[in-house]
């Protein structure tokens, strides 16, 4: 059972909105893309908070018991003059300088696993295990959906801009070929801007993570290693067929940011792309 640094998910978390272009997204279909793919990162980070956030509040509200039993002389926590001390303790505690509480909340998520996992160590140890997964399946979702949506609108409100002969896609873009090939007909020409974060080695390791979970059940098969070998991720590939995958919370972090770095890349190339475009048809 590995330690699974549960407080390294809100360590160096990448500021989604730092590489967004001076004068913003100037086109319907990176500012509609843009939107979705702020949403769904947000919802990860939400879901990444919960067992940090649950296990203060759990401590916030035992120390409140504490001290109105305490202040209430009785050994009794479900005695109703306790209730009602504790819950204004607690209360009083939810106003604190905003400071305090995010220091409050990055020591309550160290003490998960320090603590909360040991009370029932199979139990607590595989959930967060699980939730660790989850947020690797949802931040591959978020950059596939960028993708899609990206193109998707570009051919409903740019198509001017593109060849007659460019081709645009039905249907969802299931994997990383399916993307570079939908952009290479899209774009026609081998735009180095555009294809790069869909060919970046970090999205290649996102993808081999995720797959691995929703078709090994996380845990290490042939199949990724030999991926991880091609793409050169020596270490993943060496690991122990069958063994589960020891998710931690800075491997994951690193690999939310990494997606969204590879996110906002494309963005930005596609917007570029398209300034160009309508700048050749002014002229």
């Amino acid at each position: 059972m590995h330690d699974l640094k549960i407080y390294e998910l809100f360590e160096n978390a990448s500021k989604l909105r730092k590489r967004i272009p001076d004068a913003g997204f100037q086109f319907r279909a990176c500012q509609h893309a843009f939107t979705n793919f702020v949403i769904n990162i947000g919802l990860g980070n939400s879901l990444s908070m919960l067992p940090a956030y649950a296990f203060m509040n759990g401590e916030n509200w035992r120390s409140a018991v504490l001290e109105a039993m305490k202040e209430a002389g009785t050994g009794d926590p479900k005695h109703p003059d306790v209730i009602s001390r504790a819950t204004k303790c607690f209360e009083q505690n939810s106003k604190l300088p905003d400071a305090f509480r995010v220091e409050h909340f990055y020591d309550a998520a160290k003490n998960v696993s320090a603590r909360f996992v040991w009370r029932d160590k199979n139990l607590n140890h595989d959930s967060l295990h699980s939730l660790l997964k989850s947020l690797v399946i949802h931040a591959w979702t978020a950059f596939e959906t960028l993708a899609t949506d990206l193109l998707r609108m570009c051919h409903k409100h740019h198509r001017e801009y593109f060849e007659p002969d460019a081709e645009f896609i039905r249907k969802g873009l299931k994997s990383r070929d399916m993307m570079r090939s939908a952009y290479k007909k899209a774009f026609l020409k081998e735009n180095a801007s555009i294809l790069n974060p869909l060919n970046d080695i970090n999205i290649n390791g996102l993808a081999h993570l995720r797959n691995m979970i929703v078709h090994s059940a996380g845990r290490v098969d042939e199949v990724f290693r030999l991926e991880c070998s091609d793409d050169g991720f020596q270490a993943w590939a060496a690991l122990e067929e069958g063994k589960e995958f020891p998710f931690t919370g800075g491997l994951v972090r690193q690999y939310i940011n990494l997606g969204i770095d590879s996110g906002n890349d494309l963005l930005c190339a596609v917007n570029d792309w398209l300034l160009e475009r309508r700048a050749e048809h002014e002229r």
